[in-house]
């Protein structure tokens, strides 16, 4: 993922001929918070439509201030939640629901 953002950014630069500088003059950096959560079965997770229904709402409520990315773990049993926002506040609050949504569906 590095090297790939790494030479989008240097093909960005070379079609602007601008310094980096000036590229992110106007870039926002909001919070972010990742949070690993224990599931017994991460593919039934992932594949339950509640949870990308979820997902899209939380994400239609952010709008262009925000992101949330739900995605398994490759080598554990771990579904990996990331949300991005404009408080920490409001990342905690979008994790948490998503976080709640595994856990009364998965354990009940």
């Amino acid at each position: 993922d590095g090297l790939l953002a790494l030479v989008k950014l240097l093909n960005i630069i070379a079609k602007v001929n601008q310094p980096v500088s000036k590229i992110v003059q106007g870039l926002v950096k909001y919070p972010q918070l990742l949070k690993n959560h224990v599931v017994v079965n991460k593919k039934a997770v992932m594949t339950h439509p509640g949870l990308k229904s979820l997902v899209d709402s939380l994400q239609q409520q952010l709008g262009d201030h925000g992101r949330v990315l739900v995605r398994a773990s490759g080598t554990e049993s771990i579904v990996r939640v990331m949300v991005e926002a404009t408080s920490l506040k409001v990342c905690q609050d979008y994790a948490d629901q998503v976080i709640q949504f595994i856990d009364e569906t998965f354990l009940n």
